[in-house]
């Protein structure tokens, strides 16, 4: 039976190319020809934006920029309110604090339902955990709620939601696209790039350079490994408000030379084919994409053990898990696992298989199809 045409617009605070954007697109292109996907941003034109860059490649997906002076300007509701009424879309499925408030608020108007996807809160300012404090009201209010691990579930359990309004549709990877992502020929090119000369054990961290994300404990934890092991070295992949402070504190514990900045490189794939350690030190999570990402290739993947994280990397089957800002222990499990490279790489064929099989966009996209079904 013909599946009657849906309309969804995802709408999201973010020009970047993070784990939330790459979640909505990847669901996006597997989900039924009948669901009819649309994403917007706020904001300028959207020209430098590496989501709405790769938005526009795909065929499947209309992307719009809804224009606003600033992020407290009420002429971005009224400008959403718009937008739906033109493209007369059935469905708006909100993505962080400030598009769930204000697709709650067009949903109303428009009376149509809107699904908030919860990628978790980072409280990585006070800023942040007031907006944070106001989502916890405004998801009450939602029609439902997709989480993107069962850790984001639990944790929308102890803020008063129930558990009959919420579906996990977890954070996957789509492994042909990832694998086709590569711009280089030999992941070694790379060293040269970075004056290496080839013997240097490689620890990459990739991500935001946020508080929430954990780098600092990754410099700290790098110090007391170099001298373990002096000849590594420590790549940081993302751009953020912590470089600074990250590069100060790397002079600090005087390992400035074995520290690299690289900003955000959408190739993320070859940065981790060449490096030897894919470390997340983060102080939260939803359910981590770089992770896939890491297993796809094949990496050994060292992780704090917070939110969604322990779903996928199971320690010493999947990868390594650490307890969150605790320096000793990640330099600890850094310097040990660079004593078994056997086991290591045992462990990293196992995540490989374990994320093929489990982990794909296309063994879930059938749970999103029917949350927006069943509105």
């Amino acid at each position: 039976m013909e599946m009657r045409e849906l309309k969804i617009l995802n709408l999201i605070d973010s020009n970047s190319l993070g784990g939330p954007e790459k979640y909505i697109l990847g669901y996006a292109k597997g989900l039924d020809d009948s669901i009819k996907i649309a994403v917007s941003t706020f904001g300028s034109d959207g020209s430098d934006s590496p989501f709405l860059s790769q938005s526009h490649a795909l065929k499947k997906i209309n992307s719009f920029v809804i224009p606003c002076a600033h992020s407290y300007d009420p002429k971005q509701i009224t400008n959403l309110i718009a937008l739906a009424r033109r493209g007369e879309y059935d469905i708006i499925n909100s993505h962080g604090y400030r598009a769930d408030l204000i697709g709650l608020i067009a949903s109303r108007v428009l009376s149509v339902p809107i699904v908030a996807t919860f990628h978790g809160w980072t409280g990585s300012n006070s800023k942040v955990r007031f907006f944070d404090r106001i989502d916890r009201a405004v998801l009450k209010r939602m029609d439902h709620i997709i989480t993107v691990s069962e850790a984001n579930k639990r944790r929308l359990q102890q803020s008063g939601i129930e558990e009959t309004k919420m579906t996990v549709v977890p954070n996957a990877i789509d492994p042909e696209e990832f694998l086709g992502l590569s711009r280089l020929g030999r992941p070694e090119m790379l060293r040269e790039e970075l004056g290496l000369s080839g013997d240097e054990k490689i620890c990459i961290c990739v991500g935001r350079l946020s508080f929430e994300k954990g780098q600092k404990v990754a410099l700290q934890a790098f110090a007391s490994t170099i001298k373990e092991i002096p000849e590594c070295r420590l790549v940081f992949l993302g751009e953020g408000p912590e470089e600074g402070r990250l590069r100060k504190l790397g002079h600090e514990l005087g390992v400035s030379n074995e520290v690299y900045f690289v900003g955000f490189r959408p190739n993320v794939i070859d940065y981790l084919k060449f490096s030897d350690r894919i470390l997340l030190p983060s102080l939260t999570e939803g359910l981590p994409t770089v992770v896939l990402e890491a297993f796809l290739c094949s990496k050994l993947v060292i992780a704090t053990s917070v939110g969604g994280t322990p779903e996928v990397v199971r320690d010493r089957e999947t990868g390594i898990l650490v307890p969150p800002n605790d320096p000793q222990s990640l330099s600890k499990a850094i310097i040990e696992s660079f004593k078994d490279q056997k086991e290591m790489e045992r462990i990293a064929q196992n995540a490989c298989q374990v994320v093929m099989a489990h982990h794909t966009f296309e063994k879930h996209v059938v749970k999103m199809e029917r949350v927006f079904r069943t509105l």
